[in-house]
């Protein structure tokens, strides 16, 4: 049964010598488009244009008027459903990307906090090989090695790490280092005073060892008057041993 179809919108007409629905029947009407006479007659777009071409004013008025009519006539008042679906989904699929770089740029960020504070604990946790040497605290060295690290060769990184090793066990080797830890000194003494200062840095700072806060307290102006009465000391006690 044949079907009929109406009110249907035609882009492009096509003539062809041989159909491939032999049986097809199409009536082709033509528009009545009286009420578009006014804009054929005008050949110009723009009220200046129409003056210069002898008119009116009222005349290019009404002209002007039955354009815009024209136009608001042939935009449609809805988009096809078809059309309006796509348009969401497009909306959708632009808001979702943007969203997904978001959470893409924020996972990188958390990514790169991580990494940077798990590089951190890894320069800490080399720097307390070298916590001996005076001054040396891993929170503080730690981040020193890693920016240097940064710029060093390998090569380079050896050798700085066996200055420091060497510079660490002379600290450890040191006499003065060695009397504080073998043996308590004598009540009242210079060294006594000396170990009473640096065990209360100790106290007042729990990252502090004590060959560090004795460095320090050693800087001090304090610190080396008793260092310098500790010599004294020292030095009355090996010539007494010489004199026996």
């Amino acid at each position: 049964m044949a079907n009929k179809l109406k009110n249907l919108v035609l882009r492009a007409i096509a003539l062809v010598d041989r159909g491939a629905n032999q049986e097809a029947r199409v009536v082709l009407t033509k528009r009545d488009d009286a009420e578009d006479a006014p804009m054929r007659k005008a050949e110009h777009g723009s009220m200046d244009e129409c003056m210069a071409a002898g008119k009116t004013e009222a005349e290019c008025k009404e002209l002007m008027a039955a354009m815009k009519r024209a136009e608001e006539e042939q935009m449609p008042d809805k988009l096809p459903e078809d059309v309006t679906k796509a348009l969401a989904e497009v909306a959708d699929l632009k808001k979702r990307a943007t969203e997904a770089e978001a959470a893409q740029k924020a996972a990188e960020t958390r990514i790169a906090k991580m990494e940077d504070e798990r590089q951190r604990e890894v320069f800490i946790a080399k720097a307390q090989e070298f916590k001996d040497l005076p001054g040396a605290n891993p929170d503080d060295l730690g981040p020193i090695l890693r920016k240097a690290y940064g710029v060093w060769t390998p090569e380079e990184q050896q050798k700085v790490e066996a200055m420091l090793r060497g510079a660490v066990k002379i600290a450890q080797d040191s006499a003065l280092f060695q009397e504080i830890g073998a043996a308590r000194p004598a009540v009242g003494s210079a060294l006594d005073k000396l170990n009473a200062k640096a065990n209360e840095l100790v106290q007042k700072d729990g990252k502090m060892t004590f060959a560090q806060a004795f460095a320090k307290v050693c800087d001090t102006d304090e610190g080396k008057a008793f260092y310098h009465q500790h010599e004294q000391e020292e030095a009355s006690k090996a010539g007494a041993r010489r004199v026996r």
